[in-house]
């Protein structure tokens, strides 16, 4: 790529010559400027490919920085090559984090990069009140009044994010699993406070026969659903915890505590349910987070773990997933101790018929509230539904359908998109429906004939 002079100083300002020097790799002030020129070239070439889709979206998300600083993160969506594509564009300084304020760097920014309010239709967030509020939220400002950038821009809300709040709302009113959630943490503490306690739990993983070293994962609440990897970690090292704990608890109140905990019924079928429910939930986090899922595929899994959650946890009388029945096997006489067995060792843990119950109970109670969770943040929003009448694998296969196809759905996103009549043409687009439902029926033919020939 050929760069003129000029082009490596068009962002934010970057006008002025740079004479980077002898000295320049040694000197930190020389190369911060050289990595910003660097990425104002990057930041070109983005744009160039945005301005050329023939629609875009921006994403936002706003924070402190480590000096305290108001700081907003923008990212890109756009279409490529027929491909959805998403790149990172800038942090921008905000005085303030009010809606006013993120609306108006955003709408400077669109500007300053000179890119078309016409083909800026959708804005994506976290969903907070300053994001989405219905009167004075960023994506109404955007939508209507002095900032307007565009009157029929939809707004959206990150669909894995909402999976975490959903997780997380479930069980907040639940005190059984806040104690749960307690103990996790002194799990991953009791060892991230102490390296003489992490070496020695390493010579024990080892001693037992484990692959490797592996650490007590914390759950961090900015990281999404990393409850599940959490767990994950604690189940894998059962046997290793239950020595750690046994061995130290004559001399260590926490450790007697924690040995307690991991020897208990109520303990570990809790953290059998959260290792079959969160590893499924992660799944799920991590497929609406791809660049190339869309609506109808994303709400089907929504709905398919709505189900998921009805059949195995709400319904039964005995819920559970794969490793909250295999514990419960291992005890099918309900005696007061058991046996429990663990690829890597077994130990005894005890058990109470009343611990059962109360186990039982709340993982109802956990996935109805997350049920209720899912209905609410997860509504049917037809106008983005609509959409999926362009979706190929939609097109009917039967050319008696093919007259009446999609025309309810092209009146809803006609009559949304026909707010801004100065990009949007309803003539024009009645005969591209009209175009597109012909070279259907064409193809509906052309298969026919093939398969007759075939015969």
């Amino acid at each position: 790529m050929c760069l003129s002079a000029e082009s490596l100083f068009l962002d934010d300002g970057l006008t002025s010559r740079f004479n980077l020097g002898v000295e320049a790799y040694r000197n930190k002030d020389a190369c911060k400027e050289f990595v910003r020129f660097i990425a104002g070239v990057i930041r070109q070439d983005i744009l160039a490919k945005v301005k050329s889709s023939p629609a875009f979206a921006i994403a936002v998300d706003e924070s402190n920085d480590i000096g305290n600083i108001e700081e907003m993160v923008i990212y890109v969506w756009y279409v490529r090559e027929g491909r959805p594509a998403t790149r990172f564009l800038g942090l921008v300084p905000l005085e303030t984090a009010d809606s006013s304020s993120i609306a108006q760097a955003i709408v400077d920014k669109v500007r300053a990069w000179d890119l078309s309010p016409e083909t800026f239709f959708a804005f994506g967030s976290d969903g907070c009140s300053v994001m989405t509020g219905a009167d004075n939220g960023v994506a109404i400002r955007l939508r209507i009044g002095d900032l307007c950038m565009n009157p029929c821009m939809l707004s959206f809300h990150c669909m894995a994010h909402k999976l975490q709040l959903s997780a997380k709302g479930a069980g907040k009113d639940i005190p059984f699993f806040s104690t749960f959630e307690s103990t996790l943490h002194s799990l991953a503490s009791y060892f991230n406070r102490s390296a003489k306690r992490g070496h020695r739990f390493a010579s024990i993983q080892k001693a037992l026969g484990f692959e490797g070293t592996t650490v007590v994962l914390s759950d961090v609440v900015t990281r999404w659903l990393s409850k599940g990897d959490s767990v994950e970690s604690i189940y894998k090292l059962l046997p290793a915890l239950e020595e750690e704990f046994r061995l130290q608890a004559s001399g260590c109140a926490v450790a007697s505590v924690l040995h307690k905990e991991v020897t208990s019924f109520t303990f570990l079928a809790t953290l059998a349910f959260h290792k079959d429910f969160f590893s499924k939930l992660n799944i799920l986090s991590v497929s609406l987070q791809k660049d190339t899922v869309d609506y109808d595929y994303a709400m089907g899994l929504v709905e398919s773990t709505k189900r998921g959650l009805q059949t195995l946890y709400i319904a039964p009388a005995t819920p559970g997933g794969v490793t909250l029945k295999a514990l419960l096997k291992m005890n099918s006489e309900k005696s007061d101790s058991f046996l429990f067995k663990h690829p890597q060792g077994e130990y005894r843990v005890q058990y109470v018929d009343a611990d059962y119950t109360v186990v039982v109970q709340h993982i109802k109670l956990f996935a109805e509230a997350l049920f209720a969770e899912f209905e609410d943040r997860f509504p049917p929003r037809d106008i983005i539904a609509a959409f999926g009448i362009f979706t190929p694998t939609n097109f009917p296969t039967d050319d008696n359908l093919v007259s009446d196809y999609g025309d309810g759905e092209l009146e809803l996103l006609m009559n949304h998109f026909s707010k801004a009549p100065e990009s949007f043409n309803t003539e024009v687009t009645l005969e591209q429906w009209e175009a597109l439902k012909s070279d259907i029926s064409n193809r509906i033919a052309g298969a026919q004939e093939a398969q007759a020939a075939a015969d």
